[in-house]
This record gives C-alpha cells, structure tokens and sequence, in this order.
C-alpha cells in the first residue's frame, strides 16, 4: 500500500510533474508564440518603419523629380516662350526692313519715273519750242521777208517756163527797170518785168515799138514786136508817184500792163531772185 501509495504518489507526482511540464512548455509554446508574434510584430514594425521612411524618400524622391521636371519643363517653357519672342521678334524686324527696302525701292523707282517724266516733258517742251521757233522763223522767213511762188502762166518763157518755182524777195524799197515782180492785180497773180517806173511816159507805137520818155528801148531779151492792146489803156501813159509798167518777155499774147494797166507798188508783191526749173525735181 506503501508503495502504491509511493506509486500513486510518484503517479500522482507524475502527472502534476507532467502538467508542469506541459505547462511549462505551454508557457513555453505560448512565449514562444509571442515572441514569434512579438518577432513578426517587430519585424512588421521594423519594415513598417523601415518602409515609411523609404516611401516617404520615394514621395520626397518623386516629388522631387516631378518639381524637377516641372521646373525643367516651365525653363523649357519660359526659353520656348523667349526664343519664340525672339525669333518673332527677328521675324518682326526682318518683315520691317523688307518693308523698307520695298519703300525706298519704290520711292526710287517712283523718283526715276518722275525724273524720266520730267527729261521727257523738257524733251517735249524742247521739240514744242523748236518746232514753234522754226515755224516762226520760217513765217518771218515767207510770209515777211521771202516768198515762193509757182509760175501760172508761160508768159515769160524761155527764161521763167510755166511751173518753175519762184523765190521772191518782199522788203524792196522801190523797183527798177529790168527787174522781174511777183503782183497781184484783180486778185490774180502774175509776173512780168518792169520797163518804166515813176515819173516816165510810156508809149507804144502802132508797129509795135516801146517808147520811154520818148526813146526807142532796145530790150536785147525781146526779139519780137510789142504791138499795142486796143481798148484797154489809152497812150501815152504817165506814170505817177509808186506807179509801174509791167510787159512780159512774152510780148504777143502776154498779160501785162497793155491789159490790166500801170501797176502800184503796193500791189506789188516782191522782186524774183532764184528759181528752180521745173525739171530738176
């Protein structure tokens, strides 16, 4: 009994022991468990800790890199913006001389023109000038000092032929014998030589002699009678003042003063100095 005692104690012992045991590794199990949760819980702490300072270099880091880029990109902006007031400031300036290239281009060619206007008026002015100068010398030339005339008729032939061209001088004081006159009488032209001027008498006889102040004239040029026109001028003619007797070379046939009658200087138009032949042009 002892002994089962013993052995009940020892059993009894056994179990307590056994429960301590159990105990103590429950203890033990549950220390272990807390310190492997306590461990993770570090750990987690630890990473936890560890991980926000690293995320919050990462946001520091990314933030960071974002103002970065941000003022990276803004300088890009801003130098964008400066170059591109620049080059349109460039381009600005450069349209700006063009503009005033282009003006004084065509200033200088409205300049040119203008002069070309002006050389091209004076050009005009010149001619105009000229022009009027030479109509005017040319009308002081013949319609004052010479004249031209065709020859009407064939009354002075062989020396002046029908259709000769006749120079005639305008400004003689007075005329005298032998000289060949353009007049004009009954509003017709002729031209016919002078045989007797102021202050002589003029006769012609009935065998067709000329007789001045009463003297036979030999006319070398006239080789036939002069006969006397009947009906038209009563003989012996006086010539009064600035009066003239005109006969020409054509004595048979001719219009002269025998027909028309005494011719006054007025009516006389100028004295034949040239001629040009009909058959020269």
């Amino acid at each position: 009994m002892a002994d089962d005692s013993l052995y009940g104690k020892e059993s009894a012992d056994q179990p307590l022991q056994s429960t301590s045991e159990n105990a103590g590794n429950g203890v033990s199990e549950m220390n272990l468990d807390s310190a492997a949760e306590s461990s993770k819980a570090a750990s987690t702490a630890t990473t936890g800790t560890m991980a926000a300072p690293t995320a919050t270099a990462g946001t520091t880091a990314t933030a960071g890199t974002m103002a970065t880029a941000g003022a990276v990109a803004s300088a890009n902006t801003y130098g964008s913006t400066a170059d591109l007031r620049d080059n349109t400031g460039k381009l600005a300036a450069e349209n700006a001389e063009e503009r005033k290239a282009e003006e004084e281009e065509n200033i200088e060619k409205q300049q040119k023109n203008l002069k070309q206007t002006k050389r091209q008026m004076r050009a005009v002015r010149r001619f105009l000038f000229h022009a009027f100068l030479l109509c005017f010398l040319l009308w002081i030339m013949f319609g004052v000092v010479f004249g031209i005339l065709r020859m009407p008729t064939s009354d002075m032939t062989p020396r002046i032929d029908n259709g000769d061209l006749l120079m005639y001088y305008r400004l003689d004081k007075g005329y005298k014998a032998d000289q060949v006159v353009v007049l004009e009488k009954n509003e017709t032209t002729y031209v016919g030589r002078v045989v007797a001027v102021s202050g002589d008498t003029v006769e012609i006889t009935d065998e067709g002699k000329l007789i001045i102040n009463g003297n036979a004239v030999i006319e070398q040029r006239i080789t036939t009678p002069t006969p006397r026109y009947e009906g038209f001028v009563e003989y012996p003619v006086k010539l009064g003042n600035n009066e003239y007797f005109i006969l020409t070379d054509v004595r048979d046939g001719g219009e002269d003063s025998r027909y028309y009658g005494v011719v006054g200087k007025s009516e006389i138009k100028g004295s034949v100095f040239s001629l040009f032949r009909r058959n020269h042009f």
